[in-house]
């Protein structure tokens, strides 16, 4: 029988000997690199978020298709990225190599909502007759899921009208709160109340 020998392990123009009864021909192959031609995706099972969630990958699997028509499961080692800081929909995108091939990208859309807050005045308080305090708040959640600080724009906290001593709501206009706030949906906590204390009384 005879013997043919030819190195395929690099990509070129390659020779191939064949050997018979001390007779020896040659001749010359093209040998093509493996190149990814493309990825296929099997989408991660959550597609629905909040603004500032970090994307759950589980249940997503990545296949490379090679030009060679041999396909590998990619998914350990491919790359996805998305930004889910803004609400509306954003794209998850997928980047697939394998060592010095080409890099494919493929694409997925999912729904990004916007991120529960509520703002809580600050318990405060004035003796009768005095300077109005500066009212402050807090913001709960202070940071999203990813790490991000919330920052809310356009809060004012004002009070219920009154200047006698006792007990006074506070208000917040959240209509004009999640106006400018589009990552956000808004919401009060008035657990906390303004108090005018009595003031003392002069003697004559």
């Amino acid at each position: 029988n005879a013997e043919v020998s030819a190195d395929l392990t690099t990509a070129g123009t390659k020779t191939v000997t064949v050997t018979y009864n001390g007779f020896e021909a040659k001749f010359e192959i093209t040998v093509k690199a493996i190149e990814l031609t493309k990825i296929e995706i099997v989408a991660p099972s959550k597609d629905t978020y909040y603004a500032g969630d970090e994307l759950d990958t589980t249940g997503l699997k990545v296949t490379a298709h090679y030009n060679n028509g041999t396909t590998a499961d990619v998914t350990a080692d491919a790359t996805v990225s998305a930004d889910l800081a803004t609400a509306g929909t954003a794209t998850v995108t997928v980047s697939a190599t394998d060592g010095n091939y080409n890099v494919t990208d493929k694409t997925v859309v999912i729904s990004v909502g916007k991120a529960a807050v509520t703002v809580k005045p600050d318990a405060a308080t004035k003796v009768y007759g005095k300077a109005e305090p500066s009212f402050t708040y807090t913001v709960t959640p202070a940071t999203l899921t990813n790490g991000t600080a919330v920052s809310l724009n356009g809060v004012e906290v004002t009070r219920a009208a009154g200047e006698e001593a006792g007990t006074y709501e506070f208000i917040v206009d959240l209509d004009a709160i999640n106006a400018a706030n589009a990552n956000y949906t808004v919401t009060a906590d008035y657990t906390n109340k303004f108090v005018i204390t009595k003031g003392n009384a002069g003697i004559g």
